[in-house]
């Protein structure tokens, strides 16, 4: 059920009770008053709760472990308006919203991880639109999570749209860094090493169309794994423990569809079209 918007921001703003944490002062300086056009995004109208706007520009001035406790508990509750305003605030203090300062604590991960986390499709979208590189780059620093970016979150999620939305906004060379990035945290080392690649973990998910989607932006079918295998590796490796060998010949098909669609993507030498084709085939086998 939808919460109002009055609600929903009080919530945010209270923090569930816990033992008191210690005040941080190492907050950017700046001017604590703000009025509510600084806040609110062009064509955008600020809701009436302009004191509650300037409180949370008062935590972040003196208290930045409780703004980001704020945040990151608006993000959680779906709260996309209360998000807008404290993500505004925070660059207007020229703070990257993917920086150290302002990752939850416990677990490292960005606004942008827990968004996606929780699959709040409006917030992710919004904060992908900010077009902050540093953000969509992010990766977790835990030794259990190390090197877990956004995209292998949303891929392992399944969400094609969300995916396509987080490549669209990168750069050629960031968007094949991140596609090919490998987590190595202890989760992925040990529990879970078909989360390592973003290919594997569409395949894992048994998501063929994300492995065509991210061989549609160039993806690398030989990237290997921590243990040296490729996606077609571990779904090879994997049919020896599995009784649904029907799903993994649908899916090794899949592969073999995707790998065509990266081969069209390819540049070639030939320039005649049958010359062409004939490349593309080679390069697919």
């Amino acid at each position: 059920d939808e919460v109002p918007q009055k609600s929903l921001v009080m919530s945010c703003f209270q923090s569930p009770k816990k033992a008191k944490r210690k005040v941080v002062n190492n907050g950017p300086k700046g001017k604590v008053g703000m009025s509510a056009s600084e806040v609110s995004s062009p064509g955008q109208e600020l809701p009436a709760i302009q004191m509650l706007v300037l409180n949370y520009n008062r935590m972040l001035e003196e208290n930045i472990e409780k703004f980001k406790e704020t945040f990151f508990r608006a993000v959680k509750l779906n709260g996309l308006e209360v998000v807008k305003i404290l993500s505004q605030l925070v660059m207007r203090k020229n703070i990257p919203l993917g920086s150290e300062i302002m990752r939850e604590p416990e677990s490292s991960a960005s606004v942008l991880h827990v968004a996606l986390l929780y699959n709040h499709f409006d917030i992710i979208e919004y904060l992908v639109n900010l077009r902050d590189p540093d953000l969509i780059m992010a990766v977790y620093t835990t030794e259990e999570y190390k090197n877990q970016s956004t995209l292998h979150v949303a891929v392992a999620n399944g969400n094609i749209r969300i995916v396509e939305m987080i490549l669209k906004s990168l750069q050629p060379k960031d968007r094949r860094f991140l596609m090919n990035s490998i987590a190595d945290g202890t989760y992925f080392q040990k529990q879970h090493p078909s989360g390592q690649l973003c290919l594997t973990a569409a395949a894992w998910s048994g998501n063929g169309d994300m492995l065509c989607l991210l061989a549609k932006y160039g993806v690398n079918f030989k990237e290997r794994n921590l243990k040296g295998n490729t996606v077609l590796h571990g779904i090879i490796l994997s049919m020896h423990d599995s009784h649904d060998l029907e799903m993994h010949q649908q899916m090794i098909d899949k592969i073999f569809e995707a790998v065509g669609i990266w081969a069209k993507h390819c540049k070639y030498k030939a320039t005649i079209e049958g010359h062409v084709q004939l490349e593309q085939k080679e390069k697919q086998i």
